[in-house]
């Protein structure tokens, strides 16, 4: 008796939505991020129709996990070295909210960045 391969477009499916929900996103403005039709955005979620290799990492990119995680479920932490715990705390905090929201922040933060770049010059 064979054993039954993992349904990975089931499970693709169920991460993309938890990770959708999980930043406060639509369907819509998912499929507007990656450059996709709304129904396309839905067949994933349902398990319906399995992306690309490209749009697997593209998603992986929005959401800023690893493809093994989006499609396997395996979390690969990787290494990042933060020197604060204050800055720590806030960067798990940011990580929670839409990416709309995240956009804004690190926008700031690079504004603020470049300008000391250039006082210090």
């Amino acid at each position: 008796m064979k054993a039954k391969a993992p349904d990975f477009s089931q499970h693709f499916g169920q991460t993309l939505k938890k990770l959708r929900q999980e930043r406060g996103m639509t369907q819509k403005q998912l499929a507007e991020i990656v450059e996709v039709d709304l129904p396309r955005i839905s067949k994933y979620e349902r398990g319906l129709v399995y992306p690309t290799t490209e749009m697997i990492a593209t998603l992986a990119d929005v959401f800023q996990i690893s493809i093994d995680y989006l499609i396997r479920g395996e979390y690969v932490p990787e290494v990042q070295v933060v020197y604060s715990t204050e800055l720590a705390k806030r960067l798990e905090s940011m990580s929670r909210l839409p990416l709309k929201d995240q956009q804004i922040i690190i926008d700031v933060i690079d504004t603020y960045i470049r300008r000391r770049e250039l006082e210090e010059k």
